[in-house]
């Protein structure tokens, strides 16, 4: 018995043996397809299975059309009507009614040809809703996916325009389905494949006889032991079996395919035959992977971005990355390179390493080596500006890490660039333990990655310069407070020093002059009125030099000015002021002091203009690690929006003395009522 051979064309057809028809009998009811038998005019002749519902009897010899939403049924009309005329197979795919929960069916549709005039019709109703599920997520997924289908979809058009006529019947069934069977009778071993089996192995129909060591022969070799055991089963217990198993074809190419069988006992006498269907499923599994594959790259550019934004420097961000890479490839090593201002592309010391003993002589050589035009892959990324994938590192000479890479068991390298703008402002280096061929889509992922990476180094780039540019301005600001300080104790000096002396000697001469002139009735008035001016110039000159710069600050050193300050704000102001001192006095950088004695100046003087206090405390802690000023007031306090002012200068001149020296200036509201200053300078590193 042979599945594939044709009567010859002369010779009318032999009738098929009983055994034979309850053979192919039982064979349609166990396939998974709908196969009924029609007139032309519609009316069901045959069927293999019906509605749960209903019953062979209420169905056979009724139209198929009535059993059809009105829309199939239409075009199966029209389908079956053009059968008629052309006399070649056609295919109607629609979804069927509301019994079968809505699931398509594709209906495809042959004659029955004899004397040259269509007796009947086969159809043969195949659920493709799985498959229509899945062509929308694979032509969502990828184009290529979709020119697949439509070459698949044609191929099988050209199969049907081919099928053959009555035996081959079950064949077509088969190759519409794109899934072949098979026959096995365990005792003599011999068996018999359909046209389709053999098309799925890569056979040409008929050219081998189907055996067992032939199709051992064609599964994978890591999947034969599988195969042997499915094999023990069906012959010791008659399965059933259910296994995916992979071919390789003669022409090398490997398939997947999923077989099932299992024994049938044809008779109660009669020993039992395996049936079997097996079905290629080699592009439905391997769009599932694709579809895992960008799943997993986009999972990756998800967590790079993430990590890239809570990164605070840029080897978190570029640590990450290698990261997440090395855990999508396997890659055993990776490695992130900078590029220096001087054009040099050295280590960042960032690596993700699987095994850092076994790469340790990879590590130390990469980190002392500075890159250059003959360094392998990061020097090519530099050159062609674009990934670069290595292959067989042991045979480049421009790999100058060839020997190491060698030692470690690496054959294969990849490298990308990280973009800041137009230029290049890293590299990251990947080294593989396989001799892999280059893969365009991770390269292009490779690509995304160093755009947001890129971002991410020139974000951190402007927060320096920022930062920089901060730095600068707080030491200019520092230096102007240092210079205006310097020009105080100057004006001072000179006051004190020059007019205050030249007024003195004034006040003197007049003296002298008032004792050895006559005495008219008015001079001695005018004598005693130009004098009184003169002490009040030598006063006021004093009280100047005093507010520009405190001689006692320089003479005697911050706690007397402090404690002279304390008392000139009571005497001035009236308000009781009290100061606490503890510690003892430590040695102090003049401009710690003087930053100290102005926070304290202007705390007092905010306190008499603003706070309408009633008492103030000053405490004062010294000691050789820190300098602790506390100004507390009793008055109606300061508002929150307020204290953060940017045109509040007083406030603002304080905190960058502070800051100035590393300290902290607060300002707090008090329990009670009034407000607190705070200053606390560390002693320990006071910055030139």
């Amino acid at each position: 018995m042979s599945m594939r051979a044709a009567p010859k064309p002369d010779a009318p057809p032999a009738p098929l043996p009983p055994q034979l028809e309850h053979w192919w009998s039982i064979l349609f009811e166990h396939v998974p397809e709908y196969i009924y038998v029609l007139d032309p005019d519609g009316r069901l002749l045959y069927f293999n299975r019906t509605l749960p519902t209903e019953t062979p009897e209420r169905v056979l010899g009724t139209s198929l059309y009535d059993w059809l939403p009105a829309p199939v049924a239409a075009a199966m009309r029209q389908a079956v009507a053009e059968v008629v005329r052309t006399r070649q197979p056609g295919l109607v795919e629609q979804p069927t009614s509301a019994h079968l929960a809505g699931r398509w069916f594709a209906r495809r549709i042959a004659p029955v040809i004899e004397d040259d005039v269509v007796v009947a019709l086969i159809v043969i109703a195949t659920d493709v809703t799985d498959k229509r599920h899945a062509e929308d997520a694979l032509r969502e997924a990828r184009d290529e996916m979709e020119a697949r289908v439509r070459r698949r979809t044609a191929e099988l058009e050209r199969v049907v325009t081919e099928l053959r006529r009555s035996e081959l019947r079950l064949s077509e069934a088969q190759q519409l389905a794109h899934t072949g069977s098979w026959e096995w009778d365990p005792n003599s071993d011999e068996q018999v494949w359909s046209d389709e089996l053999y098309r799925i192995y890569g056979l040409v129909p008929g050219a081998a006889i189907p055996s067992l060591p032939l199709f051992l022969s064609i599964v994978h070799p890591d999947d034969r032991g599988r195969a042997e055991e499915a094999v023990v089963v069906l012959r010791r217990d008659g399965g059933p079996v259910d296994l995916e198993l992979r071919v390789v074809r003669p022409d090398g190419t490997q398939r997947l395919i999923h077989s099932r069988g299992a024994a049938v006992r044809l008779r109660s006498d009669a020993k039992p035959r395996v049936y079997g269907v097996v079905q290629d499923v080699t592009e439905s599994r391997q769009a599932d992977q694709a579809l895992r594959r960008e799943k997993a790259f986009v999972e990756v550019l998800e967590a790079v971005a993430v990590a890239a934004n809570q990164a605070r420097v840029v080897d978190d961000a570029l640590r990450a990355s290698l990261e997440q890479v090395c855990a999508l490839t396997g890659w055993p090593v990776g490695h992130a390179l900078l590029m220096q201002r001087d054009g040099r592309l050295l280590s960042s010391g960032v690596w993700e390493l699987h095994d850092p003993e076994r790469f340790a002589e990879l590590r130390r050589v990469s980190d002392t080596l500075s890159l250059s035009d003959t360094a392998g892959a990061p020097a090519l990324v530099l050159e062609r500006a674009t990934p670069v994938w290595l292959r067989e590192l042991a045979l480049n000479i421009d790999f100058r890490r060839a020997a190491a890479a060698k030692d470690a068991g690496l054959r294969a390298a990849v490298a990308f660039p990280v973009w800041v703008g137009r230029e290049i402002a890293a590299v990251l280096e990947f080294f593989t333990s396989e001799d892999t061929v280059p893969d365009p889509a991770l390269l292009q992922v490779m690509a995304h990655l160093g755009t947001q990476l890129g971002r991410v180094i020139e974000r951190r780039r402007a927060e320096e310069r920022l930062a920089s540019s901060e730095s600068q301005l707080r030491e200019l600001a520092s230096r102007l407070v240092s210079v205006r300080e310097e020009e105080r104790k100057h004006m001072a000096r000179e006051l004190h020093d020059e007019l205050g002396q030249s007024l003195t000697a004034l006040k003197i001469d007049l003296r002298t002059l008032q004792r050895r002139l006559p005495n008219p009735v008015d001079l001695p008035a005018r004598l005693d009125a130009m004098l009184g001016l003169v002490d009040g110039t030598i006063a006021a000159t004093q009280r100047l030099a005093t507010e520009l710069r405190p001689g006692i600050l320089d003479d005697l050193g911050l706690v007397p000015a402090i404690q002279w300050q304390v008392e000139e704000f009571g005497r001035r102001t009236g308000v009781p002021a009290t100061l606490r001192i503890d510690g003892e006095p430590v040695p102090l950088d003049d401009r710690i002091a003087t930053a100290a004695f102005r926070v304290l100046q202007e705390s007092l003087t905010n306190i008499a203009r603003h706070a309408c206090a009633t008492a103030v405390t000053v405490t004062l802690q010294l000691d050789a690690a820190e300098l602790a000023l506390a100004v507390h007031d009793d008055g109606i306090g300061i508002e929150p929006t307020r204290r953060d002012d940017p045109h509040a200068l007083g406030l603002l001149g304080m905190r960058e003395r502070a800051m100035r020296w590393g300290g902290q200036f607060t300002i707090e509201p008090r329990d009670g009522g009034g407000t607190t200053v705070r200053l606390r300078v560390p002693l320990t590193q006071a910055p030139a």
